[in-house]
């Protein structure tokens, strides 16, 4: 049968039944409910716009595909940490065609016990847009991630930011210093958290979703080059989700690593956001984020930049541990890394 409205790597399910109620997609419900065995014994259901406009019932979890040439109407934001993901997620947000209910939704790492159809419901376009969004980057670090994601989202398009790892660690402490007054210097700090190192490894992390890679559904971005060319990124972000790029807004805010005037009151605000997220507040904190948040910060927050000084020893040790990780990464994304200060190319260039 013809398939006209099947809504592209959006909200998938593990049967691949999608009914749609559009006139023009009679064929299309007649393959679903001729059989028994070929209807869609989940239980949730969401009715989502299809690409011609009309609205579709999405039975399951599991889109199917046909060739359709339309956009996605979901994204979904991987990582990594500290890699550039909220510059990225406000520049998205930024475009009056989407979507994001918060940045972070935290589904598949902290929340999945709210269920698959409430996450699925955070990814419906409202308010008029066509795209919706959510960027999470424990996504990328959480081992169980991957293959939650490949389940519930087979179809749906990743994106994920990566930068040097060695910067990467750097950012995560001074973000550990503005947020809960971390004390320690930066030798300490990652002397006694491997955890911040161990984000960087990002060709293992990102074998968790082998799936949307051999699928053509996972994009990688690198920080260097994206802060580099804002106009190319929105000339990209505009091809994957159909959108505009003159939607994408020029100036979008980024938050200074600075010092905290107060590490007692930012650790407690730090500390009391995260419960109120845990019992299903995050609207409510992104709202108050929006009204309160920059007046706030301007009292919290110092204009003492943070200093984290990298010793020779300690560079050339950390360059030691990501060497292999970053010559597996450049052979899974067929391309050159070389921009990154960490890869060899780059030092012996600038020696």
């Amino acid at each position: 049968p013809k398939r006209h409205c099947w809504p592209i790597a959006s909200l998938p399910c593990v049967h691949p039944n999608v009914v749609c109620a559009a006139a023009c997609c009679e064929d299309d419900r007649s393959l679903c409910e001729r059989t028994g065995s070929m209807r869609c014994p989940c239980d949730a259901i969401s009715s989502i716009p299809c690409s011609s406009g009309h609205t579709a019932t999405l039975r399951g979890r599991r889109a199917m595909t046909s060739g359709h040439t339309a956009a996605c109407s979901a994204l979904v934001g991987i990582g990594g940490q500290k890699c550039g993901t909220s510059w990225v997620a406000n520049l998205l947000a930024s475009h009056p065609k989407v979507w994001m209910p918060v940045k972070e939704l935290h589904y598949f790492d902290r929340y999945m016990d709210r269920g698959d159809e409430w996450y699925l419901r955070q990814l419906q376009p409202r308010d008029g847009a066509t795209v919706a969004i959510e960027m999470t980057p424990d996504y990328l670090h959480e081992s169980a991630c991957g293959a939650r994601i490949t389940k519930l989202l087979p179809d749906t398009r990743l994106l994920c930011v990566l930068r040097d790892p060695i910067q990467r660690a750097v950012s995560q402490y001074k973000f550990y210093v503005m947020k809960f007054g971390e004390r320690r210097t930066l030798h300490d700090f990652l002397a006694a958290n491997d955890d911040a190192l161990a984000r960087g490894e990002y060709a293992r992390q990102l074998a968790s979703f082998d799936w949307h890679h051999q699928q053509g559904l996972l994009d990688v971005l690198i920080f260097e080059e994206i802060i580099a060319d804002p106009a190319g990124l929105k000339q990209h972000l505009g091809s994957i989700t159909g959108l505009d790029p003159s939607g994408f807004e020029d100036n979008v805010d980024t938050t200074p690593s600075v010092r905290p005037r107060f590490r007692a009151a930012k650790a407690a605000i730090s500390r009391v956001t995260r419960a109120m997220r845990d019992v299903g507040l995050a609207g409510t904190v992104e709202g108050a984020k929006r009204v309160v948040g920059g007046p706030l910060n301007r009292i919290l927050l110092s204009r003492n930049r943070i200093r984290a000084d990298l010793d020779a020893e300690l560079v050339a040790r950390l360059q030691d541990r990501y060497l292999s990780d970053i010559v597996t990464l450049e052979s899974l994304l067929g391309r050159s890394l070389s921009c990154w200060p960490t890869h060899p190319e780059y030092q012996s260039a600038t020696e």
